[in-house]
């Protein structure tokens, strides 16, 4: 029988390890993770991390002995996810042999694999910027927050979970939205810091910024605006390096099983991939939470973890200029930028203040997940993703030698949430009312039923509009169709009563596609032997560009003079003219 008889030893090296590491840098000293295969016998309890060894795992009696092991944790113990229950975490005091305990224990039969525990640092730069021109707030401008907020404001019902050293939860800009808190490092629900010192203001600082009560005329306003905040410490009180993370994917498997919609983690570091982390994110992922990182701060393309892993949303830092910060991060693992240079929020003792780093850039795009998922609570993380992914600003003309590598570009939250409005969902279409009638809109309409005698029907929508088998408008209706696009190429399926040719789209015979556009679009027109002026306006109506075209059906023209924004497009030709309208996205 093993004996645990290295309680003081235990204490000593807790102590030790968190003041710094001595064996591997990215790595706890003196701590594995192992998992059993899926044929082993075991019997899980789902209310504890307390382990009996000698009854559970017999087979591993004999390897623990050589290395002095310590104490063995079922860590995940409230995972939903097997394999992470089958999942467990070692102390040990021969740290410096851990390669040899790592090689015998996957020797063991029922074992199969054993890895280091990942050691993170958060991922904020200490700087001394001072204010910027907005109060702080500049990255909520930058993004379009404001125009955001006009087409929706969070109803409370969506969760994000700030993983971190610890959060001030009594914070007067955080205990408002506070649904509840866990403290995964020692084992209680206090996710506090246990004093109000330097260090442990990070967790707190990135609760702010993620979601900070909005609207109450205090302090600071949050892109979430409504969200609720899960708070997590993944730091142990007896840590004395405040920036290091030690139960973090203990963390995020709590969040996830406890509520959290969108999970914000602002720790990682460099060379330090796990089969255990990777399990976790996926466990995460396929409950349908979005999981948001930070870059990292290392000015360099080396992945950092967790944000590189898959089923992660990875976020790099830009400043008040949309330029890369002098820190970032980068590379073509990256999938966004997010303003994270000098970032007012919250502080211990009920205070706020700047910060820098990819620590303040996540949980900015963490909390314009949450308010995308508010639109509708049943979109999915990869909708959500998508959405967020698929409409930034392209900053690679403002950041020479770092093109294709701060993702997509930086977050635009107004035609994000557009794209969540518009593009995701679909609605079937029924019978016309008389008279005037409110635009169908949605990404896909399918029509049911045939439009009645005076009947004024659109179907306005983002990608497809399917029009079932013998469609008729009667005689005396009025339809239109219109497809915006989001992101995909726009279709429109006709029937044997109805087709592009004799009614087109917008009521006329011209289609536009890509819409949105980037750097071109193509007009495609069922007028093949006519001249045809095409005028563009923008949204106040401003004529600002003529084009002028010979003849043929299809031409494309260049739209990299255009800013982002939607335009109406004019084509008159010989015989009668067409009206579309599109949208140029960058």
């Amino acid at each position: 029988m093993i004996r645990i008889k290295y309680v003081l030893l235990l204490i000593v090296l807790m102590q030790s390890t968190v003041k710094s590491q001595t064996v591997f840098q990215n790595y706890i000293d003196g701590q594995l993770y192992f998992k059993i295969k899926s044929e082993v016998a075991f019997n899980f309890d789902k209310t504890s991390s307390n382990l009996d060894i000698n009854s559970s795992l017999p087979f591993v009696i004999s390897v623990f002995e050589k290395y002095d092991v310590i104490k063995v944790e079922s860590s995940f113990y409230f995972a939903s996810s097997e394999d992470l229950q089958r999942t467990f975490r070692v102390y040990f005091a021969k740290k410096n042999l851990v390669a040899d305990f790592i090689a015998e224990l996957e020797r063991v039969a029922q074992v199969e694999y054993a890895e280091k525990v990942p050691l993170h640092q958060t991922t904020y730069s200490p700087n001394d910027i001072g204010a910027n021109t907005t109060a702080g707030q500049y990255g909520l401008y930058n993004i379009r927050a404001h125009e955001a907020w006009d087409l929706i404001r969070n109803n409370n019902s969506v969760n994000i979970a700030i993983v971190d050293v610890a959060i001030e939860t009594g914070h007067s800009d955080l205990s408002g939205v506070l649904l509840s808190s866990r403290d995964v490092a020692n084992q209680d629900n206090d996710a506090n810091p246990p004093g109000n010192y330097g260090g442990w203001d990070h967790g707190t600082h990135c609760a702010g910024i993620a979601c900070a009560q909005t609207n109450n005329t205090n302090g600071i306003a949050s892109i979430a605006y409504g969200s609720r905040l899960i708070a997590v410490k993944a730091t142990p009180d007896s840590c004395v390096a405040r920036q290091l993370i030690y139960f973090g994917y203990e963390g995020i498997t709590w969040a996830a099983a406890n509520g959290a919609n969108i999970i914000s983690c602002s720790f990682g570091s460099k060379n330090s991939y796990s089969v255990t982390a990777q399990n976790v994110i996926n466990a995460a992922y396929n409950q349908n939470v979005v999981i948001v990182a930070s870059a990292g701060n290392n000015n360099d393309d080396t992945m950092s973890y967790p944000a590189a892993y898959n089923n992660v949303l990875c976020v790099a830092n830009t400043d008040i200029d949309d330029e890369k910060s002098f820190s970032s991060s980068f590379g073509n693992w990256v999938d966004v930028s997010a303003p994270g240079t000098t970032i007012r929020s919250c502080l211990l003792g009920n205070t706020y203040g700047p910060k820098t780093g990819t620590s303040m850039a996540a949980p900015l795009v963490a909390g314009l997940c949450a308010l995308i998922k508010s639109i509708n609570p049943a979109y999915t993380n990869t909708q959500i993703v998508n959405c967020v992914k698929n409409n930034t600003q392209n900053i690679d003309a403002l950041n020479p030698g770092f093109a294709g590598l701060l993702g997509t570009g930086r977050i635009d939250a107004f035609r994000s949430v557009k794209c969540a409005l518009t593009c995701i969902g679909s609605t079937n279409y029924g019978t016309a009312s008389m008279g005037v009638a409110k635009p169908v809109s949605s990404g896909t309409i399918t029509s049911a039923n045939n439009i009645i005698n005076g009947g004024d029907v659109t179907f306005d929508a983002a990608v497809e509009i399917i029009l079932q088998p013998n469609f008729i408008a009667n005689n005396g209706c009025i339809f239109n169709a219109r497809i915006d696009g989001c992101s995909n190429p726009a279709r429109l399926m006709g029937s044997t009563n109805f087709n592009v040719s004799e009614m087109g789209i917008d009521g006329n015979s011209i289609l536009l596609f890509p819409n949105p556009a980037s750097d071109f679009i193509t007009i495609r027109i069922n007028n093949e032997n006519s001249k045809t002026i095409l005028k563009i306006y923008n949204s106040t109506m401003q004529l600002i560009k003529i084009v002028k075209i010979e003849n043929g059906i299809e031409h494309t023209i260049s739209t990299s003079d255009l800013i982002s924004g939607i335009y109406f497009m004019e084509a008159q030709t010989d015989e009668q003219s067409y009206r579309a309208k599109f949208v140029v996205s960058r």
